[in-house]
């Protein structure tokens, strides 16, 4: 493999510098919630795979923490936040989905294939519905439960390994629209909070992390994140763009745009 530049339109670096723009700029609405006690030492390690024809994003989402709760730990949860896209919230005016929409509600969806720990052994797991989503999500299927192999103590490090699928909706705020990819995070697995021996359910905090993510997509694609870029390399019409963010960030951001013409 090479190392190689990647040249784009104006066009499209002009949207994509847009997007990255307003993600900066709506940092500050991700950063409210608390950090959790019960889970420390957080790291997401995702490596995923953009097809931007079937509007897919596809991988493995890998995280390991030590838990910090008084009990000992037998089962996690992960929010599946694209689930709560899933179909149309009664309780959202028209007017709000109209123009999330602009071409008719679009579904998303993240399938869960399998999950395991470090050692690469099967984990069980179930899907539920987070009835407490707020409004302009739906509780399908949101809530992924996922039982340990064993009870870890307080200051055992543990890991999990889940495969998915996200599909993404043509939607302006959170999908694709007009040739652009927008993620202000919320398209992985994400682990549910635990506070005071209880887990926080309906998305109102998201375990602050440090990241590594792997991106593979089509050569011609330009892609922001909120992890810097350390390497980008291509081969046979295919680039994998790597870095890593460890400044504890709620949610992993993601923009791509293009091909350029």
């Amino acid at each position: 493999m090479r190392h190689v530049r990647v040249r784009g339109s104006r066009g499209t670096y002009i949207r994509i510098m847009g997007w990255g723009l307003a993600f900066l700029l709506t940092w500050p609405l991700l950063v409210w919630a608390a950090t959790p006690t019960a889970f420390d030492a957080v790291h997401y390690d995702l490596d995923v795979h953009y097809d931007a024809a079937a509007h897919t994003l596809q991988g493995i989402a890998s995280c390991t923490a030590v838990w910090r709760g008084a009990q000992p730990l037998v089962e996690l949860y992960f929010f599946l936040p694209p689930n709560t896209l899933s179909r149309r919230d009664p309780r959202e005016p028209a007017a709000f989905s109209d123009l999330r929409y602009p071409y008719g509600f679009d579904a998303a969806k993240l399938t869960v294939a399998t999950v395991s720990d470090g050692a690469q052994h099967t984990l069980e797991f179930t899907l539920h519905d987070d009835g407490a989503v707020p409004v302009g999500h739906v509780p399908d299927q949101a809530i992924l439960q996922v039982r340990l192999p064993r009870p870890y103590n307080t200051g055992e490090r543990f890991q999990v390994i889940i495969a998915f699928t996200t599909r993404l909706p043509q939607a302006k705020n959170w999908g694709y629209y007009r040739g652009t990819v927008a993620l202000d995070g919320q398209w992985y697995p994400m682990r549910v909070p635990s506070r005071q021996d209880a887990w926080v359910w309906g998305m109102q905090e998201f375990v602050h992390a440090d990241y590594t993510l792997h991106l593979t997509a089509a050569a011609d694609q330009q892609v922001i994140a909120s992890v810097p870029w350390t390497s980008r390399t291509q081969q046979h019409g295919r680039q994998t763009l790597s870095g890593t963010a460890d400044k504890r960030l709620p949610a992993l951001l993601l923009c791509a745009g293009g091909p350029r013409h």
